[in-house]
């Protein structure tokens, strides 16, 4: 099963480029069952939002890894208000959009994964959001139409070092960002 998926992620890549289609032409179609590499040259953002429906403060988590699965970013917070899920994942996406800003030399090369089916289809089509979490998909857009790349909708087993951050920045009135050494390094 896996070498079918890869297969048509490889086809579909390749089609894209064919087409100068990638930047513009992403939609969620792969629902992996557990965490994959990126393609050698690309980075991967795993976001997830936590929310008990109003009743506790959400939170958020992201992690961006390479294609040698180091941890180039990880980033949790609270939301401090008593928002949804829809919300909580729609802010993750919009902090790891903000994250790669930081990274040296840009990044040009993304797959971005997460849970909320709602938020992956916003952000690979013109769906109108809804109104509460217009603003960060907005910014999400705007951030992902300077680079190539891939939006999945995945399975929480293949999101789980962003939905344990997610659970952690819940629990926390701090925000928690851990920036790998070798970033650091070439930040100055």
């Amino acid at each position: 099963m896996d070498s079918i998926c890869s297969l048509l992620e490889e086809f579909f890549r390749e089609q894209s480029e064919d087409l100068g289609l990638l930047n513009g032409y992403r939609f969620p179609w792969q629902h992996r069952c557990e965490w994959q590499l990126p393609t050698e040259g690309w980075l991967k953002l795993n976001f997830s939002g936590k929310a008990r429906n109003g009743v506790l403060p959400a939170g958020f988590g992201v992690i961006l890894r390479d294609e040698y699965e180091d941890v180039v970013v990880t980033y949790s917070c609270s939301l401090g208000e008593l928002a949804d899920a829809t919300v909580a994942n729609a802010e993750a996406l919009r902090m790891g959009m903000r994250l790669l800003e930081d990274v040296p030399g840009g990044v040009k090369q993304l797959v971005v994964e997460g849970t909320d089916l709602s938020v992956a289809r916003w952000a690979t089509s013109r769906l109108e959001p809804l109104e509460k979490v217009k603003e960060a998909v907005d910014d999400v857009l705007e951030a992902l139409a300077r680079m190539k790349m891939v939006i999945h909708r995945v399975y929480e087993e293949a999101n789980e070092a962003a939905m344990v951050l997610a659970k952690e920045g819940a629990t926390t009135q701090d925000r928690r960002v851990w920036i790998s050494s070798k970033i650091r390094g070439e930040m100055g």
